[in-house]
């Protein structure tokens, strides 16, 4: 069964997105400082307790009360 968790600690999160064959950049931890006039979630999915995918969803507001979300390069997923 999986499971879908937001706000993964960043140690788990790095350690996947830097170990997988998808690694990008965009996925990083910390590339949501960089775009710090968006609003950000860490998200995964895990298989029993094994992170199995993982995204970085950046938020950015909009006007009239709309949201935009994106997952730069990503999700990554095994």
């Amino acid at each position: 069964m999986y499971i879908f968790k937001s706000n993964i600690n960043q140690k788990e999160y790095d350690h996947f997105v830097e170990n997988h064959p998808s690694c990008s950049l965009l996925q990083s931890y910390k590339w949501a400082n960089i775009k710090n006039n968006w609003n950000s979630i860490y998200t995964g999915v895990y298989e029993k307790d094994t992170l199995v995918a993982a995204g970085l969803v950046l938020i950015r507001p909009l006007p009239l009360s709309f949201s935009m979300f994106y997952l730069p390069r990503g999700p990554i997923l095994d």
